[in-house]
């Protein structure tokens, strides 16, 4: 026997019908005899072992290496070894845009792992992690035994609830004995998480890993604009789950939605400037327009959703100062008085806060001409858009916007954790310098330390495994807190049923007074919002915001069972 290059001895093997691209690398004619060796490459070794079976089997593996080769070419997969990105971030994100571009048509059968891997030359699970990550997400799906396949658009694009949502295992989200067996939260606080339900023990390993491996990241900020990693992973969970085809470079990390909401007033206003809100809208936002010396402008909302803005009087001759480039926005009325339009509106056109309900998508295209033909600037406030029961998630808004004129804002307060306390900023390409600059002089506040955990739980599918089974859940939810309404206050007033978000828009009949109605609620320990609170210059807006995602259907009843008191009994 000839020993090999380990100094042990191992059989020679007869392989018939060498394919001519091995003939030279295993110095044998077409039929010959070869030893095993340590120092061969995969596929000569998968060559050799399946050759001990015989011809027959030889072939059958040579067309098998044939399709998977040819399979693996057909990806157009280049890696960039010295790049930012890890190598399976760059399979996810080259794999994803094939998908959506219909490159890889719907039904496609991918290369198995290993053969990717060895025409790659990385690792087999650096594949294996971006399969999974691309099936967590949806765009890939497997059987046992045959490997994965592509999913098609529509079902990339639908995202289905019920048993398409693929929850995780036991172990991955099982609480900690110390999570309360009952929510925390007072009822029907709203846009708050259960975190009863939170993936305690994936999320532990994730800042586990990361303090192990690259503690400094946990203290040491990356720049001002935020940690590369997890700006690239925004940018793939917005391809995947808003189709919105955007780079790292234009996210930027904030310390959640509010904080986004005031870097982008502070960045592209100055004092004086006007800002179209929503009416009823996100009172905190009310307050941040009149704390930073900007004039608000409501805007009204009908069937299609929020209204465009209207030219106003000027609260002075010069009623802003026009910056270079831009227009003043400014003219002479009828009467003599100036006139003027907002520079900036911020909407939540994919579920309108408080009361729900999507912008038509005739009224997002009516709403980026207005901004284009007035040199003005939209914020979409994606706050909690991934939360949709039924139907296809409806597009962002930024998606609609060839001008460049859409600031798109997210968060994952509401996705994940409220206290992570961390969100996003998608910017146009022409703002990105303005905005790191003004990062560079003010400083970020966003946290350091979440930032390259969250992105490596990202990168390994458990965020998208985590958000599709709250979906599963808060959507049960939702439909039982409506049944729930419905059978104990139907007689006081309706719900607003959109099939998405986290709260529910609950109008009372205009004999019961909301703010006086959440007062009494507090003193019972429920959390009632009033729908007047949010409300500038709409009339007719009263009700009560009820928050549902924290609560289970034992709490759900309960709750409502003590509104209903409250209703009943006189005040």
């Amino acid at each position: 026997m000839p020993s090999c290059s380990s100094g042990g001895f191992l059989p020679q093997v007869r392989v018939r019908n060498v394919p001519s691209e091995y003939r030279a690398r295993w110095s044998v004619e077409k039929t010959g005899f070869i030893c095993f060796s340590h120092t061969s490459s995969d596929i000569v070794a998968a060559w050799i072992r399946v050759a001990i079976a015989g011809r027959c089997r030889v072939r059958h593996c040579r067309k098998r290496m044939t399709m998977s080769r040819s399979a693996a070419r057909t990806l157009k997969l280049i890696l960039e070894r010295n790049a930012e990105a890890s190598l399976h971030h760059q399979i996810c994100t080259a794999l994803r845009e094939q998908i959506r571009t219909g490159e890889l048509p719907a039904h496609a059968r991918l290369p198995s792992t290993r053969a990717l891997a060895s025409d790659l030359g990385v690792s087999r699970s650096t594949i294996v992690l971006a399969f999974d990550q691309l099936k967590a997400e949806g765009f890939l799906d497997s059987t046992p035994g045959a490997g994965f396949t592509v999913c098609s658009i529509g079902e990339v694009a639908s995202l289905p609830a019920g048993d398409a949502m693929r929850q995780p295992s036991a172990n991955a989200v099982r609480p900690r004995e110390r999570i309360p067996p009952t929510s925390n939260t007072r009822p029907f606080t709203p846009g708050h998480c259960d975190m009863r339900l939170f993936p305690w023990q994936g999320w532990s390993r994730c800042i586990a890993r990361v303090a192990r491996q690259t503690p400094e990241r946990l203290l040491i900020p990356e720049s001002t604009s935020g940690n590369h990693r997890l700006r690239a992973a925004i940018a793939a969970h917005l391809a995947g789950w808003r189709g919105m085809t955007v780079t790292a470079g234009q996210v930027l990390i904030t310390a959640g939605a509010s904080d986004a909401l005031e870097l982008c007033l502070r960045c592209l206003s100055a004092p004086g400037d006007g800002i179209g809100v929503e009416d009823p809208g996100y009172p905190p936002l009310h307050r941040l327009v009149q704390r930073l010396g900007l004039d608000t402008q409501s805007l009204a909302r009908d069937a299609d959703g929020t209204c465009l803005p209207t030219a106003t009087i000027a609260a002075s001759p010069a009623c802003r100062s026009a910056r270079p480039g831009e227009s003043t926005q400014v003219r002479k009325g009828h009467s003599g008085h100036r006139l003027r339009m907002p520079s900036m509106i911020v909407v939540t056109p994919s579920h309108q806060y408080p009361l729900g309900g999507a912008m038509s998508a005739t009224r997002r295209r009516s709403m980026v001409q207005w901004a284009q033909e007035h040199d003005a600037w939209i914020l979409e406030d994606d706050y909690d858009s991934e939360y949709r029961y039924a139907g296809s998630p409806i597009p962002a808004l930024y998606g609609f916007d060839d001008a460049e004129r859409t600031i798109y804002i997210g968060s994952f307060s509401k996705l994940f954790a409220n206290g992570l306390r961390l969100g996003y900023v998608v910017l146009p390409e022409p703002l990105v310098a303005r905005f790191e600059s003004f990062l560079q002089d003010s400083g970020s506040n966003a946290s350091v330390a979440m930032q390259e955990p969250l992105a490596a739980f990202m990168e390994a599918g458990a965020f998208y495994r985590h958000l599709r089974r709250m979906r599963r859940i808060h959507g049960q939810r939702y439909r039982y807190m409506l049944d729930s309404l419905k059978a104990q206050l139907g007689e006081f007033g309706q719900a607003e049923d959109h099939d998405a978000g986290m709260q529910i828009a609950f109008h009372l009949d205009g004999h019961i007074d909301d703010r006086e109605l959440a007062r009494r609620g507090a003193e019972q320990g429920l959390e009632l919002v009033p729908l007047s609170s949010h409300a500038l210059e709409a009339r007719n807006v009263n009700g009560l915001l009820l928050g549902f995602c924290a609560f289970d259907e034992r709490e759900i009843d309960a709750g409502t069972r003590r509104l209903r008191k409250l209703l009943v009994q006189p005040s």
